[in-house]
């Protein structure tokens, strides 16, 4: 099995993190029967020195700077309150507790972790960090499987999910299957639409009787370790034929409306078993939060493991985006440019998703350096971090390093609670994705690197360049990137004229399965005066259910010729305008840099003469936001100029000193620069002409400029 088609958790055993950690100073921490301090304390969980209070409801979520901590029965109150003070030091808010609820326990033996659970959250509390607990949602781990009589398959086979070839998805460990799954050790995977689902919410709804502060269950997919496409249970069937009124198809054939229609509603039953495990939560009590961890991001996983937080309306759900690195070695310090531009994709991509909840999101590094490129991106594209250091999520690149970021999100939380104002949106559809890639390579990443063997793919196949839709997807993002145009990514369950109104530009990039509300949507938007730029020749060919239309609804809707042999077409539609690229622009733009694309998106995006933010000098791989509130706009800028350059197994970073401008209704009273690591902000001096105000910027990796007007 190709390394891109493994699930690629960063859950490693005890041994295992032990092992890794036992010749750093933090296994000190982690270790049981720690010396007690010089006085001989009883240790316990009270922090010597009070701390500060804990945040709002509204404000924790928002402002959260994530670290995470893991613990085990028997574990005593000095190790815990060495550990809490320790996070506490680091400026971490929100604590991932990760007990052991990954196992199949006994009643008696989830009841003692909950009261672990209850009790490390008193003591996050009296620190003012707030916690929540682990909890794998769908697999299931049984140690010494063939041994003991219960495991989770023995005792509930008819929870278990079943590959579309009938295998149940479950195995044991050993062999080298996965990396997280111990030898003898069974893993099942359950089923969203079985009694499971009374079992787990029972579970939760236990949690949601402690102090904890919500439940981080970790991804809820169908899993394709096994056997692919699953799920074919009774359940499943069942469920679909009531849901359709049609049989569960028996193969991939992507020609068959029927396996599309499955296909999406896969989607839709993942996302149904996250909104039960939330309204049964909320039900306990109503200020228990559920955050789900989802891997799947923009690329192509998502379509053959059902999760996608970009295919339902989360409602009430918080999501922490498991956004990987290219190597499980070296995280992103050895990437090349295009994935370092595909990694600000995705973490736009989860932003955007989220919105207009806050959004948290990984953030992995190998040395402090390149950590902090990482951050600096989770940042400028709208998430908070969890801070770790690869490939172990409960570890930390540097505690000088994290408290350094840390303090410095803190120390800018306006940000968190400005709106955002950027000027474009990019419009992505989880089933053109899926009707147009067909789950024929993964697309995490773009580059290959055979000389390490924890980087993310070998296949040339994997690529997000040779996907239709997921090049085409992320190459328009890319040349918004290069522009320096920045953009909020519009998921397809938001797209509605309410939430596209007030863009100049929408960038949808080959809608090839797409609703008639909204095309309709997007009809009104630009007949009232913006612009919509679309590829491709099959644009609206399918329903968002995959049903096939005569004619493809959006060449037919706006009366674009998908035959020109010409780049682009510009056409006038009442107030508004429609740019159209017959070919997969992007795409094309990804694999080649030509600067059509670039060009074309800049045109559009131009209002009153020129475009929302430009830098003077030229062109530069800076990741922008622009947000405001009051009287204050906010640029958040991440720098990756020089990132990969050379391409793979270089890190060449490099600091940029340039003369940016921004549009401004009205000239500013000062302008205000905070990077991390400073204790203040520094006051810029700056110009103001033509509607726009320009002022120097002097960037490493993170930067926040304030314009008060």
């Amino acid at each position: 099995m190709s390394k891109s088609r493994i699930l690629r958790h960063r859950r490693y055993s005890r041994r295992d993190f032990l092992s890794i950690t036992a010749s750093s100073t933090a296994a000190a921490i982690l270790l049981p029967n720690c010396a007690l301090d010089a006085e001989g304390s009883d240790c316990h969980m009270e922090p010597d020195t009070p701390h500060r209070s804990l945040q709002s409801a509204d404000t924790w979520l928002r402002q959260a700077t994530i670290g995470g901590m893991e613990v085990f029965g028997g574990i005593d109150d000095c190790v815990l309150k060495v550990m809490l003070d320790r996070l506490a030091d680091q400026a971490v808010t929100v604590v991932e507790v990760d007990a052991e609820l990954s196992a199949y326990l006994t009643d008696a033996q989830y009841q003692s972790q909950v009261a672990l659970l209850d009790h490390i959250a008193e003591g996050c509390h009296q620190r003012g960090m707030r916690a929540v607990a682990y909890f794998p949602t769908l697999e299931v781990l049984t140690s010494n499987a063939e041994e003991v009589e219960h495991t989770m398959f023995k005792d509930h086979p008819e929870w278990v999910q079943t590959s579309i070839t009938g295998e149940p998805n479950m195995f044991i460990g050993g062999g080298g299957r996965v990396f997280w799954v111990e030898e003898g050790q069974e893993s099942a995977w359950m089923c969203p639409t079985s009694g499971y689902v009374d079992y787990f919410t029972n579970r939760v709804n236990l949690l949601a009787g402690t102090a904890l502060d919500g439940v981080w269950g970790d991804v809820p997919l169908f899993s394709d370790i096994v056997g692919e496409w699953p799920c074919h249970n009774d359940t499943c069937k069942a469920r679909f034929k009531a849901d359709t009124g049609l049989e569960t198809p028996t193969d991939v054939n992507w020609e068959d409306e029927t396996f599309r229609r499955w296909v999406h509603w896969r989607h839709a039953i993942m996302g149904e078993f996250e909104q039960t495990v939330l309204s049964r939560a909320k039900a306990i009590r109503t200020d228990f939060e559920v955050i789900i961890e989802t891997v799947t991001m923009d690329y192509n996983a998502a379509t053959i493991q059902g999760l996608d937080g970009s295919a339902t309306d989360d409602g009430g759900l918080y999501r922490v985006w498991e956004v990987d690195a290219v190597s499980d070695a070296t995280a992103m310090r050895y990437a090349d440019k295009d994935d370092w531009i595909s990694m600000a994709i995705m973490m736009r991509h989860g932003s955007g998703c989220s919105f207009p909840l806050p959004s948290w999101i990984f953030s992995y590094g190998v040395e402090e350096d390149d950590a902090e490129h990482v951050a600096a991106l989770s940042i400028a594209t709208g998430n908070t971090p969890y801070e770790a250091k690869i490939p172990l999520m409960n570890t930390t690149v540097g505690t000088d390093y994290r408290k350094r970021v840390f303090e410095w999100i803190g120390n800018i939380a306006e940000v968190n609670h400005a709106l955002r104002t950027n000027d474009v949106g990019v419009i992505y559809l989880a089933s053109s994705r899926d009707f147009l890639d067909q789950d024929k390579g993964v697309g995490l990443y773009t580059s290959m690197n055979k000389t390490d063997e924890l980087w993310w793919s070998d296949r040339e196949q994997d690529s997000a360049k040779v996907l239709p839709y997921l090049g085409d997807y992320r190459g328009c993002c890319k040349a918004l990137i290069k522009g320096n145009m920045p953009y909020d990514l519009i998921p397809g369950p938001r797209l509605s004229l309410k939430n596209i109104t007030g863009y100049k530009l929408l960038v949808c990039p080959s809608p090839v399965a797409i609703s008639n509300a909204q095309v309709a949507a997007l009809e009104t938007f630009v007949k009232a005066g913006g612009s919509l730029l679309f590829t491709g020749p099959d644009a609206g060919t399918y329903t968002e259910e995959g049903v096939l239309r005569p004619t493809p609804l959006l060449i037919k809707r706006f009366g674009v010729d998908p035959q020109t042999t010409s780049f682009s077409q510009a056409l006038a539609l009442e107030k508004g305008f429609v740019y159209y690229f017959p070919g997969r622009a992007g795409q094309d733009y990804f694999s080649s840099d030509s600067t059509l694309l670039v060009d074309a998106l800049r045109s559009a995006a131009r209002i009153n003469g020129h475009r929302q933010i430009e830098i003077k000098e030229g062109d530069y791989d800076i990741v922008f936001d622009i947000r405001h509130k009051g009287e204050v706009f906010y640029v958040l800028c991440a720098n990756i100029q020089g990132l990969g350059q050379s391409g793979v197994g270089v890190f060449s970073p490099e600091t940029l000193s340039v003369t940016a401008r921004l549009r401004l209704p009205q000239k500013p009273t000062s302008v205000w620069r905070s990077s991390p690591g400073s204790t203040r902000d520094s006051e810029l001096d700056f110009t103001y002409a033509d509607g726009a105000v320009s002022f120097p910027l002097n960037i490493e990796r993170a930067l926040l400029i304030k314009v008060v007007v």
